[in-house]
């Protein structure tokens, strides 16, 4: 597999208020992702994040954790209406 990049931009799911990231089909068709894999997410400490399937499922780390909160608090900053 050739190393490509794509930007992804999480959304609010209108049923649940979670963000979720919606993965692009020639991203899936590149990667042999399908619904239902685990991903492992690396912060890389510069506003980005590496993604790759994991081969067995675990739980998050405190780092892990860490990172998905921070995402949600900034999503919800740049999503709130202003008044």
């Amino acid at each position: 597999m050739t190393n490509k990049q794509w930007i992804l931009t999480p959304e609010e799911d209108p049923a649940t208020g979670e963000l979720i990231i919606s993965f692009p089909e020639d991203f899936l068709a590149e990667t042999g992702w399908k619904e239902g894999d685990v991903i492992d997410w690396q912060d890389n400490k510069d506003g980005s994040f590496t993604l790759s399937k994991k081969d067995a499922i675990i739980e998050a780390t405190p780092e892990e954790e860490e990172a998905w909160q921070l995402l949600e608090a900034q999503h919800k900053s740049l999503t709130k209406p202003k008044e």
